[in-house]
Formats: structure tokens, sequence, C-alpha cells
């Protein structure tokens, strides 16, 4: 059986209505009232009264709504950018956000803060519980006395510390925490926060923490790519799948995904694999960090490093060898993993030499396993062995590489994608990539720089266009 056969498998399934979703990934992987103005104004459209977030009806949205994250939103609602064509919420430091003329603004400030200077990008700015100029309220300036608790006296309140011309808890105060001379970050889309005198973050409505930075729910975390369609990770855990014949699981949240010929599966945020598409069931026990599923069986890697395999294994492709491991993938009927040392190691069937051929010197950086063949990134760039794609091998040094038939991506040194030939479809865009998945003779990435997912190349079931 070569790929020629294979792809003809999949044009027959899809001919006949057959069950199978034929989605192959190979290779994966205070005082003031707290209004924004001093009037109340609420901007031009509450939270009452936002219409909510609507399908799209044949990929379309009617007029007066932007198609964002796969809803059709209105112009008014904070929650999508007030019609941003970035779809990004809309973060106020210190308050909630609304939209005034097609932009994001302060809608009203939490307890204890104010916007004095009526300029909705650095949100509610003042803190008027410490302000000396504004103490208590933007009009009010405290004369030869310090401001503490919102009221200007001679002395601090019990428990707060005179720094500057204010009264702060040195335990609480992100200004000054632990010291007068200590001033918490404040990340973007959030503010700093202190307790116990340590510094931390706190992320406005709309947004995740993900280690010092906060970031749209709505972007992504990761994705997984099969023959014809995919799926993905949102930063709040949800999964989106697009393309031929899927199905996005509800009520479970992953921070991994992958998607194989019938299945698509994930690990969840307690770090256990769950499907929700295809026969592929009964999963391992334990915890995980990585996953990768192939034709009817899956691999992943347990926290201790060690692989665990599951599903067909006629050919041996579920029974993997020991030892330690930094990835692995399954194939067709084979699977390859990259142990801790660098080294390769692949089992199963060796169709067209695809285990046979594994290199037993080298040190490689990514692995993947395809139909009958496999590849692995290395400092020399991608080395592939077995029935290698007419289509050729992409040049470059690679740090990661995916791949599904005839194609072969993956992420270069430098943070751009590149593939090999494509049979006339589109390349991957230009930019900086964090994730890069290779399926039938299409593509998908994370950008670096927004976290949003973008797709390349054939688009006939829709697998190259993503939800926003």
């Amino acid at each position: 059986m070569n790929r020629r056969y294979y792809a003809f498998l999949g044009l027959l399934a899809i001919g006949c209505g057959g069950s199978g979703s034929n989605l192959f990934e190979g290779g994966q992987g205070g005082a003031d009232s707290g209004s924004a103005t001093e009037d109340g104004g609420a901007g031009d459209g509450g939270s009452s009264d936002i219409p909510m977030p609507t399908p799209p009806i044949g990929g379309k949205c009617p007029a007066g709504r932007t198609l964002c994250s796969g809803h059709c939103v209105v112009d008014f609602d904070p929650s999508y950018g007030c019609g941003n064509p970035t779809c990004a919420a809309c973060a106020i430091a210190h308050g909630t956000p609304t939209c005034r003329a097609g932009a994001c603004d302060v809608g009203s400030c939490n307890t204890g803060f104010a916007d004095c200077n009526k300029a909705g990008a650095d949100g509610c700015e003042v803190d008027t519980t410490s302000d000396g100029a504004h103490c208590g309220s933007c009009t009010n300036a405290c004369t030869a006395a310090v401001c503490g608790n919102g009221t200007c006296s001679s002395t601090c309140p019990a428990g707060q510390t005179v720094c500057g011309a204010g009264c702060f808890d040195l335990e609480t105060s992100p200004a000054h925490c632990g010291s007068c001379t200590t001033t918490c970050t404040a990340p973007a889309h959030g503010t700093a926060t202190c307790a116990a005198h340590t510094c931390g973050i706190a992320c406005a409505a709309g947004y995740v923490q993900n280690g010092t930075t906060c970031v749209d729910v709505k972007s992504w975390q990761d994705v997984g790519v099969g023959f014809d369609a995919a799926c993905a990770v949102r930063n709040d855990g949800s999964v989106a799948c697009w393309g031929f014949r899927t199905a996005s699981p509800s009520g479970t949240n992953f921070t991994r995904v992958a998607v194989g010929t019938q299945d698509a599966c994930g690990i969840t945020t307690t770090g256990a694999i769950s499907c929700w598409y295809g026969p592929l069931a009964s999963p391992p026990s334990g915890t995980f960090t990585q996953l990768s599923i192939g034709d009817v069986h899956g691999c992943a890697l347990r926290t201790d490093q060690t692989v665990a395999c599951w599903g067909s294994n006629s050919f041996g492709q579920a029974s993997p060898p020991g030892g330690k491991f930094m990835a692995v993938s399954a194939g067709y009927r084979h699977s390859c993993g990259l142990r801790t040392d660098g080294s390769l190691s692949c089992w199963g069937d060796a169709l067209n030499h695809a285990v046979s051929e594994t290199p037993a010197t080298g040190t490689f950086t990514d692995v993947m396993a395809s139909f009958d063949f496999s590849c692995a990134a290395g400092a020399a760039g991608v080395t592939c062995w077995g029935s290698v794609p007419s289509a050729g091998i992409p040049s470059g040094t690679f740090t990661t590489v995916s791949g599904d038939s005839n194609l072969i991506c993956g992420v270069l040194g430098n943070g751009t994608a590149a593939c090999n030939d494509n049979a006339g479809y589109a390349g991957p865009p230009a930019g900086a990539f964090r994730v890069v998945k290779a399926g039938g003779q299409f593509g998908c990435g994370i950008r670096a720089a927004d976290g949003k997912v973008v797709c390349w190349g054939r688009n006939d079931s829709g697998q190259a266009t993503p939800p926003p």
C-alpha cells in the first residue's frame, strides 16, 4: 500500500459517505462613585443591552455584525473589541470597559479608583485612597497632609506607612509592595497585585494569565492537524474543530490537542487524555504532556517522560520501547519517538523502510511519523527515511517538523514556517510561529505575535479556514 492508494481510500470514503472522518495527523503532536465619567455615562451600550453573539449563516454575518471567534458580534460589544478587527477583548485597568465611537473606553471604575484624565488607554489610573493630589475624588488635593483611605489627614491610619504624600499598606499595595521603593509591574491587559508583600498580576475580563502575561481567552495555545481537518485549543481551554466531519468537545478544558485518521483527542487541564471523536477509545490512565494520534492508534508522553500507546497494534505500532523520551509521534502503521539524549527510536511496520532505516546516529530536536516515511529535525536540517515524498524535503535548520502524505512543514530556527512543495497550493504566511502542523496538502500554525491560528493550502473541506 502506498500514499497514492491511501489518498484513493480517503476520496472513496468521501464519495461513499463513509462514517470515517479521515483526519490523518501523522507527526503530531473609594470614595469616587466609580463611574468612568463624572456624569456616570455608560458608553454606547451597557452590558444589559448588548445583543448576544449569533452563529454565522453560510460563513457570513449580517450587516452591523463582525465575525469574531466563530460568532457574529455587534461593534459595541467590549468583549470582542468594539468592532476592532483583532476581536481582542477590551481591557480597562481597575475598571469595566465599554465602547465609545467604536473604540474601547472606561465604562466604570472599581471602588477606590477613578479616571481623572478621561483617557481610556490607561483605564482608571488614579488610586483615590492614597493619591494626595486626588484624595477621595479627582478634584480633592491634600495640602500639608497625607491621603489615607481616601481622606486627607496629618497621620496615616493604623497599619499603613507614609510613602510620599500617600498612606499605603506595604503588605497589599502594588505601588509600594513590601517597601516604599518597590512597585509591582502591571502586564498588558491586566493589573499588578500585592499580597503578603509579594507582587503578582490579575488579568482583565476576557484574558487569562500565562506566566507573567495576560492573553486573550479567544487566542490559541495548541493546534492539531489531520488529513483534511484540524482542531485547536483556546487559552480558556475550549476546543474548536473545523474541516471534514469534525466535532468539538464540550464541558472539558484542554491544554493539547491531536487529530488522526478517524479520531480527535486531547490532554485535559488535569493531564489526562480524553478522546471525543472516532473509534479510538480507552486511552491510558495517568498524566501526560504530549500527544499524537495516527491511524486508530495513539501515543503520548507521560510526565515521567516514558511513552504510552494504545489502540490498533496489528503491526506493533502501539508497543513502544522503554526508556525516556521528549517527543513522540504516531503515524499510519508505525510510530517514532525522540529520546532525551536526542536519538531516535521507531517501532511498528517497516513499510517502505519507515522503521528499518531510522538513523542510528545523530542528535535531533523533533520527530514525526507519517504514512510510509518518517522525518526528524536536527542541526543538519530535516532528515527523512522510508518512502520519502516526491515533493522533496524542505531545506533549512528546523526546530520542529510535521508532515502528512507529501507535505512536510516545520518551524525554522528564526521562528518562521516553511514547507516543501505543496502541489501548487499556497505555502505558510510570513511571520514567526509558536506551533506549525502539516496535514494533507494544508497546514496550520499559531502566530507568535497574537496567538491566532492561521492555515494555508488545500481548502476543499474548509480545513484551511479556522475560526477567528
